[in-house]
């Protein structure tokens, strides 16, 4: 019975913001903070991508990440989706280690 209640909440949990999407509008303070949100997240990231970095063997993956965050914070600034910024600092991580590592050998 209580494996029943609790996938009956998780669910209910899950399903609710999807349902309430259209009709609730959050409170304005929210709605402002949530612009916050892509900066915030790209920060997450980016903290967690240098601090777990080690170049060690591959000097080229410094420059890859010092370009995926330049890419993504200039993305962030400008507000976009979190998907674009992420995307953005992803894309630009590949193209640095692609071209440095062609340049380098």
């Amino acid at each position: 019975m209580a494996v029943v209640l609790v996938g009956a909440g998780s669910y209910a949990f899950r399903v609710v913001p999807l349902l309430a999407a259209g009709r609730v509008r959050p409170m304005p303070a929210v709605e402002r903070l949530l612009g916050h949100v892509p900066p915030a997240v790209l920060s997450a990231l980016a903290v967690t991508a240098v601090l777990r970095h080690d170049a060690s063997g591959r000097p080229h993956d410094t420059v890859a990440v010092v370009v995926a965050l330049a890419v993504g914070m200039a993305l962030a600034h400008r507000r976009l989706p979190v998907v674009v910024t992420v995307a953005g600092g992803i894309a630009g991580y590949w193209s640095a280690a692609l071209g440095v590592g062609l340049v380098l050998g």
